[in-house]
């Protein structure tokens, strides 16, 4: 605007210099003038009048203003910075509607159609975003920045595909930092995930500051499941930006994936002090089984006189899962006031609390109270479906799962509920059918891999995808004693023994097994296909031990060893 500013001065200079040397010696009576504006004077009024409201924080005032110099002075420079503020007030179509008036005034103005085209692109119309940019392409092909601009608009679009096209047209000397960050997205898209790498790794190499296509790296590692190099990513970013909390928990999430728990904690205890960062940091760990280390970050937050809320219920979160004691748990939960943000996740931890405890009448009547109040959390559904299956009513427990899932048919927590039920139910081809939509919606869901690898091994059919299943399975969670239990269940269905034989006494020997008759049933099955009586007597007996529900099977087993 600075014609508006040249013009505001000179009538300001005018007024100086036709103003009188010295007052009159005697006062005169002023006559009535009447002053009048032209157009372009009255517009730069009135954006005098937008800079002050801005500066005062009055955007709604000062947008006011400035569509006032509009109306009197179409400036394509006022309409920019109009959209810019309806960009920020969140108003994008009102935005959009200044940036087109502009465009009638300046057609082909390159800043206003890259705008034009995030207006579009920041409500999730790609494609009109798409066709903005490729417009302006056909009469300015050589414009590299709207080509990257496009590949970037095609990728978000889903179109990883096109937006490779474009980018190829860049000659190869060309091709910049942010041209390889594009294309590795794009073939990370395509599933051509070792280009994807090469792309990345080139863009780093153009530019080490960027830390965006090290971001992209290190997921990508992260969904190959390559957890060492991801980490080794993470922490060369979390050294460029050392205040970025997200990079810091996640690579505190993969040390503890990794079992370095020694360096997670750490990382911990070196991040701010902040209530938030203690606590996501403390969830991180009590969700990777470390309870004991969650407690100790949090315990400058929950040893307090009078804790926040948040960190109560943090309290009771670690009274569930770590301490095993519900009641504590409860007490945690009945100090929190009923106006916090979060009272429907208290609501849900009371009721599931109360199951624990025993108290199925008080949990089903906060369940009803918690699907009335709290209709969008799923919870309220399981805990309901617990009671009925604790009091031996598996059928009404299918029926409430079976209302979850109609209002929520992508939530894989529902859906393998579900499927559980309906294998208690003996409805087996059903369950099997919602523990394969489980692992459709996510593949690398350690208990429905393993679910549907054990239900095949038990059937004796589609044993290879079995083994396929169950591998997956461990991969994800190796040394876990009911997923070794399900590999040596399908390696003895396949009548490969000796390897069953590996796997079961890892699963029986593990140390974080508890007594679990299904796998001493197993163990004495398999050491007695291979010969080894005595261990399978062993197996057998454990298996009555622990109160095995064939026991009436078992015992005949035995009888079997007895008489051989």
């Amino acid at each position: 605007m600075r014609r508006h500013f040249r013009l505001f001065s000179a009538l300001l200079l005018a007024a100086a210099l036709f103003a009188p040397a010295c007052a009159p010696k005697q006062a005169q009576q002023p006559e009535t003038v009447a002053w009048r504006m032209d157009p372009q004077t009255a517009a730069s009024y009135y954006y005098l009048v937008y800079m002050r409201e801005l500066s005062k924080g009055n955007a709604q005032d000062a947008a006011l203003a400035l569509d006032q110099a509009i109306g009197l002075d179409p400036d394509p420079q006022l309409m920019v910075e109009a959209a810019d503020l309806a960009w920020r007030m969140g108003r994008t179509e009102q935005a959009r509607s200044y940036i087109l008036q502009a465009l009638r005034e300046a057609p082909g103005n390159r800043l206003l159609i890259f705008r034009l085209a995030d207006s579009f692109a920041a409500e999730g119309r790609h494609a009109e975003a798409a066709q903005v940019l490729a417009t302006y392409l056909k009469e300015r092909p050589e414009d590299a920045t709207a080509r990257l601009r496009l590949a970037q608009v095609l990728i978000d679009a889903g179109q990883p595909a096109e937006s490779m096209d474009i980018l190829q047209g860049i000659p190869e000397g060309e091709r910049g930092s942010e041209a390889f960050y594009l294309m590795g997205r794009a073939s990370a898209r395509l599933n051509r995930t070792r280009v994807a790498e090469k792309m990345f790794k080139r863009s780093i190499e153009e530019n080490p500051e960027n830390i965006a296509p090290r971001a992209e790296l290190a997921l990508l590692y992260e969904r190959q499941r390559e957890l060492v190099l991801a980490e080794k990513v993470y922490a060369e970013m979390l050294q460029m930006e050392p205040e970025n909390d997200e990079v810091r928990l996640r690579l505190i999430r993969l040390n503890l994936q990794l079992n370095n728990v020694d360096r997670a904690l750490a990382l911990a205890l070196e991040g701010p002090e902040r209530q938030d960062f203690i606590l996501e940091s403390a969830r991180l760990f009590l969700a990777q089984g470390f309870g004991g280390e969650a407690a100790h970050l949090a315990e400058p937050l929950t040893t307090r006189k009078d804790p926040a809320p948040e960190v109560l219920l943090f309290q009771a979160l670690l009274d569930f899962q770590w301490r095993d004691d519900p009641a504590a748990a409860l007490r945690s939960l009945e100090r929190i006031p009923d106006d916090v943000d979060f009272a429907g996740r208290v609501l849900h931890y009371k009721a599931h609390a109360l199951f624990l405890l025993g108290d199925l009448d008080k949990a089903l009547e906060l369940t009803a109270l918690g699907q009335e109040q709290y209709p969008d959390i799923t919870e309220f559904w399981l805990v309901e479906s617990w009671v009925h299956e604790d009091r031996g009513d598996i059928g009404k427990a299918l029926v409430v799962m079976k209302e979850a899932v109609s209002r929520w048919p992508e939530n894989t927590q529902l859906l393998y509920r579900l499927g559980a039920l309906q294998h208690m139910a003996g409805k087996l081809e059903d369950s099997r059918a919602n523990m394969e939509r489980v692992i459709e919606l996510d593949p690398d869901n350690v208990e429905a891999l393993n679910f549907v690898g054990y239900l095949l091994a038990e059937q004796n059919r589609e044993l290879e995808r079995a083994e396929v299943l169950v591998r997956r399975a461990l991969d994800r969670s190796p040394g876990a004693p009911h997923i070794l239990d399900s590999m040596a269940w399908v390696l003895y269905r396949q009548g490969r023994l000796q390897e069953a034989w590996d796997y079961i006494r890892r699963a029986a020997d593990s140390a974080e097994s508890p007594v679990d008759p299904t796998i001493w049933e197993h163990y004495g099955d398999i050491a007695s296909a291979l010969g080894k009586t005595d261990e399978a007597r062993r197996g057998y007996s454990k298996a009555l031990e622990a109160g095995s529900r064939n026991a009436q099977e078992v015992r005949g087993k035995l009888q079997d060893l007895d008489r051989s």
